[in-house]
């Protein structure tokens, strides 16, 4: 049985399954959160909705009628959008780098680069001199996990949330009550909040690496005299 790793399949596959993936990967993370926090009974409490606390956080749209007596993983809209968010920024980066460890051959083919040896070469060259920061990876990840728990800590401890609902009922549930219902606490329920704070610092990881391979791509690329030549849009995906 041959084992592929995901960057191999990303790089063998065809630019619609690159671009399914990236759509693919958030749902399926941010599906498995979902059913991981029904079976820890925290993922629905009706009425609490996304667009109940839409209304909370924009009043210019309107108010809802709708009053959360709990924060569930459903109800919870910024941690969705982060979760989704998180784990796109994973997935385009793997197909990023797919893509640029094809770019040489893939401009050699359509015949936007005449010296096809020296592009391939050099880029494969680049990419190589990129993964070879082994204690920088390392700094950056820890810096990434630290941040994501300073977010959790800050939004557990100071966040405005759990006081406007508090006051959407009248103080009937005080905040430290929305606190403890809250689908990622710590304290009732650890795995899924480990895990989500694992996946906020890969997000972040990514992100910050791939903006920084990005620039140290321009500025690698602008020492080299590659000839460039011109070709028809029906020949090159991404138009040259």
């Amino acid at each position: 049985m041959v084992i592929v790793s995901p960057l191999g399949f990303l790089r063998d596959a065809s630019k619609t399954c690159q671009d399914a993936v990236m759509i693919v990967f958030p749902v399926v993370v941010t599906a498995g959160f979902l059913l991981a926090c029904m079976g820890a009974g925290t993922a629905f409490a009706s009425p609490c909705s996304p667009s109940t606390m839409l209304h909370l956080a924009i009043p210019q749209i309107g108010e809802s009628d709708d009053t959360c007596t709990s924060l569930p993983f459903w109800g919870d809209l910024a941690s969705i959008t982060l979760t989704i968010t998180a784990s796109l920024s994973v997935a385009v980066h793997f197909v990023f780098v797919a893509r640029l460890q094809r770019l040489g051959e893939r401009l050699t083919a359509t015949g936007l680069v005449v010296r096809t040896g020296q592009l391939r070469d050099e880029l494969e060259g680049h990419l190589l001199k990129w993964k070879c920061h082994p204690v920088l990876r390392i700094l950056l990840l820890l810096t990434c996990f630290l941040a994501a728990v300073f977010f959790y800590r800050h939004t557990h401890d100071k966040s405005q949330v759990f006081d406007a609902l508090s006051e959407q009922t009248d103080d009937r549930i005080s905040p430290e009550g929305f606190e403890e219902s809250w689908w990622m606490n710590f304290g009732n329920h650890p795995f899924i909040t480990s895990f989500w704070l694992l996946l906020g610092a890969a997000g972040g990881y990514y992100a910050v690496k791939q903006g920084a391979l990005y620039l140290y791509l321009v500025r690698e690329i602008r020492k080299t005299d590659w000839e460039f030549q011109y070709v028809p849009a029906l020949r090159d995906e991404n138009f040259g």
